[in-house]
């Protein structure tokens, strides 16, 4: 089932003081894709989860679910569920009365609770553990009786608010992938909101990166990835490198942008060319990944190595240029190669073709 989100905004009022969480968001989620709503503490990912859900009112705009305008509808007769961040899960159940509590104040029958119950259980593979109560579970179990409570229910749309934030790191990763299986099985529509990138880039669709309850960008993992349309994208996602220059010339869509002696010859978008002047200041991002280090020559960048630090797949360098900024890279780790010393000179090539221009 679709979403869609038309100029969406709550204001929070505190002795007097207006507070806009969320300002002015459109967005449409297709009907069984997984939207992740990215961004951090304080953008507003969470109030706009609760008002889809029906927990919040907007103070303007609208929330539809297929064609049905819910804005106004109370969190009960959505047909939506939702995952809380701390599974909410009732202590003094067993995990089959957890899961059944929606079936039951739905008064469907007992066969058919049962049935349901047992569905649910065998796609979250807790088959057997219906009898025990929370605390006999690990974290994972109790983050599987959380989302079966959920999808027992049948509901349109699943809404989950970091529920893997509590468990640890290797965990996380796992209970990702199978959230992504299940989810893409049932071709269910789901909104994610997560503060993690990784989590992000590795289970959406769609991420929606928001920024002091304002929408920066949404596209696709990749997209946001190689081609941010902000500052703020790009150094959100991921690690990246933010060089400051000047465009020297400009012809059609390739810029001449000059930073500390050396000049960069960067594309930039057709849709972006017209924010550029010649003289303007431009901000060059580049991430640590596509920077190679070698010798120093006159079509390098010049640095010191702060520190290197070995990380098993890859070594990740901290480099002090002449400029004074600092550069970060990794290049991953082989048997063969070399491994460049803290205190060491070394040069620093940058492929225009990985340069993003971006304006300041």
């Amino acid at each position: 089932m679709p979403i869609y989100l038309k100029h969406l905004t709550k204001v929070f009022y505190s002795n007097g003081t207006a507070l806009k969480a969320v300002d002015d968001v459109n967005l449409q989620i297709e009907a069984g894709e997984l939207v992740t709503l990215l961004g951090p503490s304080g953008c507003g990912k969470t109030t706009i989860l609760r008002m889809i859900a029906g927990f919040e009112t907007p103070t303007e705009g609208q929330v539809f679910i297929g064609k049905r305008d819910v804005t106004d509808i109370v969190a009960n007769k959505r047909n939506i569920g939702y995952v809380f961040q701390n599974y909410a899960l009732f202590p003094h159940m067993t995990v089959f009365d957890n899961i059944a509590y929606g079936l039951k104040v739905r008064k469907l029958p007992a066969y058919e609770i049962k049935r349901r119950v047992t569905e649910a259980l065998q796609m979250v593979s807790l088959e057997g553990v219906e009898n025990r109560f929370p605390n006999q579970l690990s974290g994972g179990e109790q983050q599987r009786v959380a989302l079966a409570r959920v999808l027992v229910i049948k509901p349109q749309v699943l809404l989950m608010d970091e529920p893997l934030s509590n468990l640890d790191a290797k965990l996380r990763i796992y209970m990702r992938a199978e959230i992504r299986q299940l989810q893409k099985k049932l071709g269910i529509t789901c909104i994610y909101v997560t503060h993690d990138q990784k989590e992000a880039l590795a289970m959406a669709d769609r991420i929606a990166v928001l920024n002091e309850g304002k929408v920066e960008q949404v596209a696709t993992p990749f997209e946001l990835y190689v081609n941010p349309a902000s500052l703020f994208v790009a150094d959100f996602i991921g690690q990246a490198n933010i060089l400051k220059g000047k465009a020297s010339s400009i012809k059609g869509e390739l810029m001449d942008v000059l930073f500390h002696g050396v000049t960069f010859t960067v594309q930039i978008d057709a849709q972006r060319r017209f924010k550029f002047n010649v003289g303007d200041e431009v901000a060059l991002v580049v991430r640590p990944e596509s920077i190679k280090l070698g010798n120093v020559d006159n079509r390098s960048l010049k640095g010191k190595v702060v520190s290197a630090v070995f990380l098993g797949d890859e070594i990740e360098y901290a480099v002090e240029i002449t400029s004074g900024d600092l550069i970060r890279v990794t290049e991953p780790y082989r048997k063969d190669a070399h491994l460049y010393s803290e205190g060491e000179t070394v040069g620093l090539y940058l492929d225009p073709l990985d340069i993003k221009a971006l304006p300041v």
